[in-house]
């Protein structure tokens, strides 16, 4: 198990994996999501989210997340992030670029035009630990 540099750990977070959001909860174990998330060029993470929904609420409590990405095949590979976490209203360019990461075009229009991005969250990570792993070695 060796630790990965920055260039691999930007290339694994910028391929499109379903990463796994977590928020602690005072009386609970913390609440697990799957996750679509975006990358900016700068290496900034971000992820939208509906406004009314348990995520959001635990979120606005804690400002902080836990944030997994994980490679599921070889090499396999992992990024763990914790950091607090910003929020502003989401664009329909944001719901749009971390969608077209996941769906091809064909289906993406349909699928961005579902969404109220007016009811839509964009949360923005900035990271206070990275543990990125390359498990293959």
């Amino acid at each position: 198990m060796a630790t990965m540099d920055t260039p691999e750990m930007q290339n694994l977070l910028h391929e499109p994996h379903v990463a796994v959001l977590a928020i602690e909860r005072a009386t609970k174990p913390p609440l697990m999501v799957p996750m679509w998330y975006g990358v900016e060029q700068s290496g900034n993470i971000f992820f939208c989210t509906e406004e009314e929904t348990l995520k959001t609420r635990l979120i606005r409590r804690t400002g902080r997340v836990s944030f997994l990405v994980q490679r599921t095949t070889m090499p396999y590979s992992y990024v763990g992030i914790e950091g607090a976490v910003t929020e502003r209203p989401a664009s329909a360019d944001d719901v749009r670029s971390v969608s077209a990461r996941y769906l091809d075009p064909a289906t993406l229009d349909a699928y961005v035009s579902t969404v109220n991005i007016g009811r839509t969250i964009r949360f923005d990570l900035t990271p206070t630990k990275v543990r990125a792993v390359d498990l293959s070695s």
